[in-house]
């Protein structure tokens, strides 16, 4: 059986950093003791994004789930998704996700449920979802968008849940905080 040699950072700087995230850029020796019992090394950059965690809330009414539409500038593409948000230092995860369904979708939560949380993408990034069933609200009909969000062309949509699951089968949900968060409602809810 093999023995995990933790790597050693050798540098690590931090290139890029805003109020949302940071780029980090570490160079580690990385240990392999082969079946021999000699050890081989190699040095390796590898960049992470330290990034702030999520809100994401999966809204349903009956056999209606609640989608957001909006322009992706890192994609270049419009993107069906739950709600969601990032949370910032000083708010509760719970009243983030209140924020963001007043704010995406003029949904005011009588009651937000937390079903689980997963992270992100554990391969470049230390982010978390913190991800929210919502089925107690009251629906205004409008978003509160801020500024930018108007730009995104953010729009909200009533989707029959099985008409949710047939757009996942033919790669119309493209979102993987989207299907992450679906398969958690699945586990929990389904």
């Amino acid at each position: 059986m093999k023995r995990i040699i933790k790597p050693e950072v050798l540098s690590s700087k931090t290139p890029y950093k805003n109020k949302y995230f940071s780029v980090r850029e570490d160079r580690y020796l990385l240990k392999n003791r082969k079946e021999d019992g000699e050890l081989e090394t190699v040095e390796k950059d590898y960049f992470f994004v330290d990034g702030d965690n999520i809100v994401v809330g999966i809204v349903t009414d009956g056999d209606k789930i609640l989608l957001v539409n909006q322009f992706r500038l890192a994609t270049g593409g419009f993107f069906n998704e739950f709600v969601a948000g990032i949370l910032e230092d000083d708010v509760e995860p719970e009243e983030c996700m209140k924020n963001e369904l007043i704010e995406e979708a003029g949904i005011e939560a009588k009651k937000v449920e937390l079903i689980g949380e997963a992270n992100v993408s554990v391969g470049k990034t230390n982010q978390k979802a913190y991800v929210f069933v919502i089925d107690e609200f009251i629906d205004k009909g409008k978003n509160e968008l801020e500024e930018f969000e108007r730009y995104m062309n953010l729009t909200r949509k009533w989707v029959n849940i099985n008409d949710f699951k047939t757009m996942i089968a033919n790669g119309k949900i493209k979102d993987f905080v989207t299907l992450g968060s679906w398969a958690i409602y699945q586990n929990k809810k389904g």
